[in-house]
Formats: structure tokens, sequence, C-alpha cells
């Protein structure tokens, strides 16, 4: 799907939010991390590299207004050469913000879509992987089952995350895509 789908979407799901459902509570900040293993790969990145038996993660900072986020993230994974070979390990890593929208489905179950922009590094672990960065964007969607009291909340979310990517690097470089789908926990004023 482009990105401007998701826009629309987004801003969609907010109207419809807005306009049909009750909006709980929800303004302030919150932290949190998840992990995930095996990362689906596309494009460039899947004919040079496999992500089987990986580790994948997300750590993530933002802050909410009602149905509305701000979400800094700092996500990645490990990957290997295809064919399972130790001789090609390399890591990428991002660093993005996205906007993210709500939607109440239950009590204290929310769904979310959310999208944004990002810069990726790859880092070569071993010599024979070569090192890039270059800019990316991302979308996703994910589930939040929350807990909140007057001062504090808590709560646990699966998060699906895909990325496009481009990255520079000596000799060729990648395009590709990267998705991910991670599960964590989140505290914060609000979620």
């Amino acid at each position: 799907m482009r990105i401007a789908t998701w826009v629309v979407l987004l801003v969609g799901l907010g109207l419809g939010s807005l306009l049909g459902a009750e909006v709980a509570r929800a303004d302030g900040g919150y932290g949190g991390m998840g992990m995930g293993v095996g990362a689906r790969l596309g494009g460039d990145l899947a004919k040079v590299y496999d992500s089987d038996g990986e580790v994948a993660g997300r750590i993530v900072a933002g802050q909410r207004s009602g149905i509305w986020a701000f979400e800094a993230a700092f996500f990645g994974t490990d990957l290997h050469a295809d064919g399972g070979s130790d001789s090609g390990k390399s890591s990428t890593l991002s660093l993005g913000g996205d906007l993210k929208v709500f939607l109440p489905l239950a009590e204290h179950l929310e769904g979310y879509l959310r999208a944004g922009l990002g810069h990726t590094w790859m880092s070569g672990l071993t010599a024979s992987a070569a090192d890039g960065d270059g800019p990316s964007y991302e979308y996703g969607a994910g589930l939040v089952y929350a807990w909140r009291s007057p001062r504090f909340a808590a709560g646990v979310w699966a998060d699906y995350n895909h990325q496009e990517v481009r990255l520079k690097r000596t000799g060729a470089d990648l395009q590709g895509s990267i998705g991910m789908l991670t599960f964590g926990f989140m505290v914060g004023t609000d979620l």
C-alpha cells in the first residue's frame, strides 16, 4: 500500500473515531519496548539476507492526546547471509517518528494505525558484511490492552511494522522492505 493510502486511512479512522466512538481518557506520555523473531524481508534485502531465527526489537516513547499520538521509535532486526552463513551477519537499526491514531474497540482494548519517516543504518557485524544507511518510511498497525489509574497506566501490545528502506552502501545500494511483528509492554502517565 502506498503512503498516501495510509495517510487517508489514518485521517478517516481518526474522524470516524471522533464522530462515533467514545474515547478513553488518554492524555500523557508513555514509553515501552517489545521483541519479535524473524522479520520478513523484501526487495534487494531478501535476495542477499535472511532473518529466520534472528531477533527484532522496538523501543518507543510517545505523547498522546485523545485519539492521536506522536511516537518516536528505535527499532531493528538482525540479519544473516541468505543460506544461513555466519559470514554475512548484519543488523538494521532505525530511528523514526510516527503519527498514530487510536480506535477504541472494547473496554481496555484499542487498535491503532501509524505512519512515519525515519533513517535506517545497516551495520555489518562481520568483515564480509557491508555498512550502509539511508532514508526510510514505515507504517503499521497494532493492538493495545491497557490498564489505567488516575496517575499511572500500563499495557501490553502487539505491533506489525512495515518499513521501506533505501540503503546507500559501498558497492551496491540496497532497496527493500522489512516487516516485523513485535510484542511488548508500555508504561506512562497514559497510553
